[in-house]
């Protein structure tokens, strides 16, 4: 259990210094860079929110867990692997926005994955309200490249 909480709080501070990687480095206007502040900030708080529940939960059991967890591993890997691309290349706008969305829609699974699986009723609320964020952040993102890039 704390192998899985604890590689979504690898993934949330991750996906924040991303964004906070987009916001300085990828020339765009101050609307896209706002957008990517502030969800720095909530990933920021996702993060701790999940190392919190990291520490209390010794005991609690997710159903099907080594389906979530791999997902979560591999979006593990993959937002490092991101992060490391785009601190020595910073992408284009439009790949920053593309991107962004990729990593929203693909997080937002699995915290969706494991507010359902978590049989214990606070960890499923703390996986459903970070899935709600989620969701906004791709609302935002595709309103934005809908104005943009389409």
């Amino acid at each position: 259990m704390r192998h899985f909480l604890n590689t979504c709080h690898t993934i949330e501070k991750n996906i924040a210094a991303i964004y906070r990687q987009f916001s300085h480095n990828v020339r765009c206007e101050q609307e896209l860079q706002d957008i990517w502040t502030k969800m720095a900030q909530e990933e920021d708080r996702h993060a701790l929110d999940i190392a919190f529940a990291a520490r209390l939960a010794a005991d609690i059991n997710l159903q099907k867990k080594d389906v979530t967890l791999q997902r979560a591993l591999q979006m593990k890997a993959f937002s490092q692997q991101t992060l490391e691309n785009i601190t020595t290349q910073p992408p284009s706008r439009q790949a920053a926005v593309e991107l962004s969305l990729k990593l929203e829609e693909d997080f937002l699974a699995i915290h969706v994955t494991a507010a359902v699986e978590f049989t214990d009723e606070s960890l499923s609320r703390m996986f459903h309200s970070i899935a709600q964020d989620e969701k906004e952040h791709c609302q935002t993102i595709k309103a934005y490249h809908s104005r943009y890039f389409s």
